[in-house]
């Protein structure tokens, strides 16, 4: 029947559509909270020119999320990197949750800790699912508290 046809045709228009424009959003989303936190980076040093004591710690992180009202545990594999001429650590890695495995594909926090932000992809799972996180780490006690927008438009908090 050439209305059922036309309407399924109508119906993965749509969701293509509407897939692009989630798409699009998340793009620009990730890079405003890219540019707002580089912005933001205090590249805080002491007399002396180097960074604070208080470095951050490769290694797993354990996280605890909150995603539509539910939550779930989280782990994250961290390293930081030293990029002196910038004034930040780079952030690489993976992790894994509820959604299946990601890795880290850019990511970045100041000095003090009091930016950072980093991109994931899944990798395994929901596969193709990007997230970007943003928020604060404390390298005293290795700890991160933020906020995560998935590609497909949900957000929520998460700490570590």
């Amino acid at each position: 029947d050439v209305l059922g046809s036309l309407c399924g045709i109508w119906v993965l228009f749509y969701a293509k559509t509407q897939a692009a424009r989630r798409s699009s959003e998340f793009q620009k989303l990730a890079e405003e909270i890219k540019a707002k936190q580089e912005e933001n980076n205090p590249k805080v040093m002491n007399k002396s020119g180097i960074q604070d004591e208080h470095k951050p710690s490769s290694g797993v992180y354990t996280t605890q999320y909150m995603d539509r009202g539910k939550s779930f545990i989280g782990e994250a594999s961290l390293t930081f990197e030293d990029e002196r001429n910038q004034g930040r650590y780079s952030i690489t890695g993976k992790s894994k949750d509820a959604d299946g495995e990601t890795t880290i594909e850019e990511g970045y926090v100041s000095y003090d800790g009091s930016n950072a932000w980093w991109k994931e992809t899944n990798i395994s799972g929901d596969v193709g699912l990007s997230v970007i996180n943003h928020g604060t780490f404390n390298f005293e006690t290795n700890t991160f508290s933020g906020e995560w927008t998935s590609s497909t438009g949900y957000s929520g908090t998460f700490t570590s």
